[in-house]
């Protein structure tokens, strides 16, 4: 399923950050062989903005990839939304009956730093009146940048 945007190959893919074609590993961590992710790797070698919107629980099974885009200057926004725990996995075990499981919480995870520390740019929000211009800045980088919004929940 895609939303359409107003360009040309403009796209918006929803992603769980669950569940992949073959079904054993979670599609933020198979931006190799999906076709949004691969699409987004390639639009953006073309110089095309690639805004990449990810929980923060997803983004932790393929940060490395931020050391690639690095690398190869791509012109990507990742904006994380940080709620400090993998709350789709809690979301789960709680619809199954099983109580909340063990090591769902993220506390102190820094996705700013941790871009910072593979190369890229990065901005924590915590403030929401930060929010805007720091997406301002995200938006028009001329390379990587993540930024970590900090949410409640």
């Amino acid at each position: 399923m895609a939303w359409p945007r107003s360009q040309p190959r403009g796209w918006a893919y929803p992603s769980t950050g669950c569940g992949s074609k073959s079904g054993t590993r979670p599609r933020a961590a198979r931006w190799d062989t999906d076709f949004p992710q691969r699409s987004a790797w390639r639009w953006a070698g073309r110089g095309t903005r690639v805004v990449a919107l990810v929980g923060d629980g997803s983004a932790m099974y393929a940060i490395q990839a931020l050391w690639s885009a690095a690398r190869l200057r791509l012109p990507i926004a990742v904006i994380v939304v940080n709620n400090r725990r993998y709350a789709t996995v809690e979301g789960f075990a709680e619809r199954l009956g099983m109580g909340k499981p063990v090591g769902t919480t993220l506390d102190g995870l820094n996705f700013a730093a941790l871009a910072t520390a593979q190369g890229c740019a990065g901005t924590r929000v915590v403030d929401p009146a930060e929010l805007v211009p720091a997406l301002r800045t995200a938006l028009t980088a001329t390379g990587p940048h993540v930024l970590d919004v900090v949410v409640n929940g």
